[in-house]
C-alpha cells in the first residue's frame, strides 16, 4: 500500500471518529442548527443549494454510525460540504443585511 492511501485512509478515519463522536455526543443539536442555516438560506432565495449542501451535513449527524462509515472513503467531500455551508451562511446574512439596509433606505426617503 503506497503512503499516499496510507495517508488518505488514516485521516478518513480520523474524519470519521470525528464524525461518529460529533454525532454520537451532540449530533441533533447540531442537524438543528444546520437546519436553521438551511431555513434561512431558503429564505433568502438560495433553494437548491442548500439543499445540496445542508442536507448531507443533517443526515450527517443524525446517522453517525453510517456517516462515520462513510465519511473514511469520502472525508474530501465533507470538507467540501462544511466550506460550501460557511459561504452560503455569509450570503444568507449579507442578503438579510442588504434586505434590511433597503427597507431602512426606503422608511428613510418615505
Amino acid at each position: 500500500m503506497s503512503i499516499a492511501l496510507r495517508r488518505y485512509i488514516g485521516s478518513g478515519l480520523l474524519f470519521g471518529l470525528i464524525v461518529l463522536a460529533l454525532g454520537s455526543v451532540a449530533g441533533s443539536s447540531i442537524a438543528s442548527g444546520f437546519a436553521s442555516v438551511r431555513d434561512q438560506a431558503l429564505s433568502a432565495g438560495l433553494g437548491i443549494v442548500a439543499n445540496l449542501i445542508a442536507d448531507p451535513l443533517i443526515w450527517l449527524m443524525q446517522n453517525p454510525i453510517p456517516g462515520a462509515v462513510i465519511t473514511v472513503v469520502v472525508w474530501p467531500v465533507l470538507l467540501i460540504l462544511l466550506g460550501l455551508l460557511f459561504l452560503m451562511l455569509v450570503f444568507g446574512f449579507g442578503a438579510d443585511a442588504a434586505r434590511d439596509l433597503d427597507a431602512a433606505v426606503w422608511l428613510m426617503l418615505g
